[in-house]
């Protein structure tokens, strides 16, 4: 899911037109990407959103099924998947 677009979402929502142009700058590495906003991204945005709304009205937290290097640090592994045997 474009997760950047959900901000491109609540722009829209809370002024009333849609944002042409967003912006991601990478705070850890540097650099920054611009992507134009259209119809499709936005489309593909609202259904990833509502999905995901859905699935937590309907208590469906599925857990990942792939594990990679970052899942071996981290502290929260066991609540979104099982731990590597």
């Amino acid at each position: 899911m474009p997760r950047r677009l959900a901000a491109a979402l609540g722009y829209e929502q809370r002024f009333g037109r849609r944002a042409d142009l967003i912006e991601i700058h990478n705070l850890d590495h540097g650099g920054s990407v611009r992507e134009l906003v259209d119809d499709a991204m936005t489309q593909q945005t609202i259904a990833a959103v509502t999905d995901a709304g859905q699935r937590l009205r309907d208590n469906r937290l599925d857990r990942v099924s792939g594990w990679c290097e970052e899942c071996g640090r981290c502290d929260l592994v066991g609540i979104c998947r099982s731990r590597q045997a």
